[in-house]
């Protein structure tokens, strides 16, 4: 299991960011936007926001969006995640960055909301989106951001479908603000 504090020991000291593509999960169209199953790709619009790369690009035919800043992808999968792996390796073969240099983004129904975690290695634990990368790559051996989405109120455990593709409460919102600038502050301090 990695952190971002053991990313920080492996990096070299070139003036190379450790990810050169940020991948955001979840689920596209209108329907699904501010859920917390979407909250990977609302993490990676933020951190696009807050470095500049805001020119978002869809290449045709492509099952993604991204944008580019000082070298670094900011992409967002437009599949079902389900359908994660597919649309990943499309896009990293378009963008020519290699899984390793990537940090895949994603809701984690087993933390609450506030919490988040780097990990490098880890399995899937249920979470489809980061399955369907696995079966695709044949390998666990990459990085991810997971996003707490769980209530931290919650009287009784809920299973993660009675929440996952709810809009996100007011008060959380504010939550994942916080996170999504803890969470950007860490990833602009290795680049």
């Amino acid at each position: 299991m990695g952190s971002i504090k053991e990313t920080e020991k492996k990096a070299t000291r070139s003036a190379a960011p450790i990810w050169r593509a940020y991948i955001g999960l979840g689920n596209p169209g209108s329907e699904y936007e501010h859920t917390y199953h979407s909250a990977g790709r609302q993490l990676v619009v933020t951190l696009a926001q807050k470095t500049g790369a805001v020119d978002w690009k869809s290449p045709k035919g492509k099952p993604f969006s991204y944008a580019m800043n000082a070298g670094v992808a900011y992409c967002i999968l437009n599949n079902y995640m389900n359908a994660s792996g597919p649309a990943l390796h499309a896009a990293l073969t378009y963008l020519k960055i290699p899984l390793t240099a990537a940090l895949v983004c994603h809701d984690d129904s087993d933390m609450t909301v506030g919490k988040y975690k780097i990990v490098l290695g880890q399995r899937s634990a249920g979470h489809k989106g980061v399955q369907s990368i696995m079966d695709t790559f044949g390998t666990q051996d990459f990085w991810r951001c997971k996003i707490g989405i769980r209530p931290a109120t919650e009287a009784v455990r809920q299973k993660a479908e009675e929440f996952v593709l709810k809009k996100i409460k007011r008060e959380d919102a504010g939550v994942f603000e916080d996170v999504f600038i803890k969470i950007a502050a860490e990833a602009n301090r290795k680049e």
